[in-house]
């Protein structure tokens, strides 16, 4: 059995932070419980947050709703599993209540006093309801996707003072106070026998105690624990792995950050069996690091992301696409690489670029518009503007050179490659899921630094300045000799970072046979 442990925590807490559907989506341990389930592997998820929509979130990332364990379900008693939307029809306000639509939640007034505000998830279930008193919050009810409240969040003068965790008959069984952050259990219930104490410290003491007699229980002597590393969880773990004598296994992924300069890191390193990272470059920063330390700890790379073959169809097209990731480019490297691409479009009008990205702010994407426009009006200087037609028959609109794509989903990412003849990833940590989609399509690719995923003209070219990058465009874009190459190679890549072969890799760094 592998037991996977995320970190999907918000500000040092141990409340489950409501990460959008694209964070969890590149999540490492999302991705490693993905790879596992299809290869058939016996896993399970341990969430240690408070994560009242938990099911909902496992269901949009394709991942087995029930095979996971809560440690705050077994705080609070509660052994359900079906999901079930909470409606206004199921809940009771006062007669005279109004109800007041906006665009980002429900308003409720009674005799024209604001009284509640309702908060809806994006896919319509009720997530919160804030009460109000003369225009002073007073509490604030957290339901799970389960249709029932999971806490209440009590306040005093606009301050939180404190939360209390529900069973399903709507009893407090722990309440935690927000001032000193000390946890008491409630002693006219029967859930109190779970319990060691009264009263705890901390959350963190309380999560402690019940995780390690989950693990005591249900651990066998070959089973495995995989955990998100995070400088939360680094202290919790050090006590686990000493008091259930368990060997564990953190991945490292490079789009979490941490702190290593701390006797807790270095603590950690000595207890972890194995570290997994996502790229070479934290893998040789991590490596650098136990030399410093006398560390020996065992570090290797393992794509969390597997590739599924789906190549594109741009040889079908007269028009050479160029797909330039800008999600964590800055704005002036957006436009060197922006000129350098002008000046191949001047030569070769089939060329076109698509600056691509994820959800970000609406500042940056404005700013890829204007950038997009710009160019669009250096070719056509009539672009983006309304023409008077009464007195002349139109001409053939020009196609744009240049658009900006958004991408709010995986199969937005996909669909957008369909039709690429070439990718550019220009940041100095270059994006993995991107490569290994660009593998999966067969897609050539060109980044600034060396990396694990696309190599020196195989399946792309490692272009260390501008001018190598102009020079990485005519390779691809004359002939179809050196893409095809690169196609090839893709197809090759494909079979090593497939599903059932990362798991393989895995069992192999852990010591174990491929038929266990």
């Amino acid at each position: 059995m592998y037991y996977f442990i995320p970190s999907w925590y918000a500000n040092n807490q141990w409340d489950f932070v409501e990460l959008s559907y694209m964070d969890l989506y590149f999540d490492d341990t999302v991705n490693q419980l993905r790879l596992f389930q299809r290869s058939g592997e016996s896993n399970q998820l341990l969430m240690l947050d408070y994560a009242p929509m938990l099911r909902l979130n496992l269901h949009d990332q394709n991942i087995e709703e029930n095979n996971y364990w809560s440690v705050f379900d077994y705080i609070q008693g509660v052994n359900l599993y079906k999901v079930r939307p909470i409606t206004l029809e199921d809940l009771s306000f006062p007669k005279q209540a109004e109800f007041v639509p906006t665009p980002f939640l429900m308003m409720v007034f009674v005799h024209n006093e604001h009284y509640a505000d309702i908060q809806f998830k994006s896919n319509g279930y009720i997530a919160f309801i804030d009460y109000y008193q003369d225009k002073q919050l007073t509490k604030q009810y957290i339901f799970d996707d389960r249709a029932f409240i999971s806490s209440i969040i009590f306040y005093s003068n606009g301050q939180a003072t404190h939360q209390d965790y529900l069973n399903l008959a709507g009893q407090w069984v722990v309440r935690e106070f927000c001032a000193n952050e000390n946890v008491e259990i409630n002693q006219n219930l029967l859930e109190k026998e779970r319990f060691d104490h009264t009263t705890y410290q901390s959350k963190s003491e309380l999560i402690a105690e019940m995780a390690s007699k989950y693990l005591s229980k249900h651990m066998g002597q070959s089973d495995k624990v995989v955990v998100a590393y995070s400088d939360r969880y680094n202290r919790l773990f050090n006590q686990l792995s000493q008091k259930n004598k368990i060997d564990l296994i953190y991945s490292l992924y490079s789009q979490r950050s941490f702190e290593s300069n701390t006797e807790d890191f270095k603590t950690f390193l000595k207890r972890a069996k194995l570290l997994i990272t996502d790229t070479d470059q934290l893998k040789d920063q991590l490596i650098d690091y136990t030399k410093k330390n006398s560390l020996d700890t065992p570090i290797y790379r393992l794509s969390p992301f597997d590739t599924r073959l789906q190549l594109g169809m741009s040889q079908r097209i007269k028009e050479l696409i160029i797909y330039l990731e800008v999600s964590r480019l800055g704005l002036k490297e957006i436009e060197y690489v922006m000129d350098v691409i002008k000046n191949k479009m001047k030569k070769d009008e089939r060329i076109r670029l698509v600056l691509g990205t994820f959800q970000i702010d609406q500042a940056k994407i404005d700013q890829l518009e204007s950038l997009s426009d710009r160019l669009n009006k250096y070719f056509d200087p009539n672009y983006g503007e309304v023409v008077d037609f009464a007195d002349k028959m139109p001409e053939k609109e020009k196609e744009p050179v240049c658009q900006v794509q958004i991408n709010t989903s995986e199969r937005d990412f996909i669909q957008s490659l369909k039709y690429v003849r070439l990718m550019i990833d220009w940041t100095s940590h270059p994006w993995v899921y991107g490569q290994i989609a660009g593998i999966s399509a067969g897609i050539p690719q060109i980044n600034r630094v060396e990396s694990a995923y696309v190599e020196h003209l195989k399946n792309g070219l490692i272009a260390k300045n501008l001018d190598q990058l102009a020079q990485g465009i005519d390779y691809y874009f004359k002939g179809l000799k050196h893409w095809n190459e690169a196609l090839v190679y893709s197809v090759e890549k494909i079979n090593k970072y497939h599903s059932g072969e990362l798991v393989s890799q895995w069992k192999a760094l852990l010591g174990e046979n491929s038929n266990d």
